[in-house]
């Protein structure tokens, strides 16, 4: 994500965006801690921090980004979050 599109989400979008990082970063220190007391192995760990980096949003373009946003707060409902992903 550059700095440009951060600038153009809203109050609302941005807190939205921290909290999810914060979250993914909470659930990975999570399993860090898993990992190094042997609750799980390795590999289990590496699978999970990658489904919670999955959950960060990711560098789409302007639009994109607001509308997966606002489908995640429940602003927009699937029909219109894929109209606007899949144009039309």
């Amino acid at each position: 994500m550059d700095k440009e599109t951060l600038m153009t989400l809203s109050k609302e979008q941005l807190i939205h965006i921290i909290e999810k990082c914060d979250h993914s970063l909470f659930l990975i220190g999570e399993v860090c801690a898993d990992e190094s007391k042997m609750d799980i192995s390795p590999d289990k760990a590496v699978e999970k921090i990658r489904n919670y980096i999955y959950n960060v949003p990711r560098c789409l373009d302007e639009k994109e980004l607001k509308a997966e946003i606002d489908y995640e707060m429940g602003k927009i409902s699937p029909k219109e979050y894929r109209k606007i992903i899949l144009g039309g």
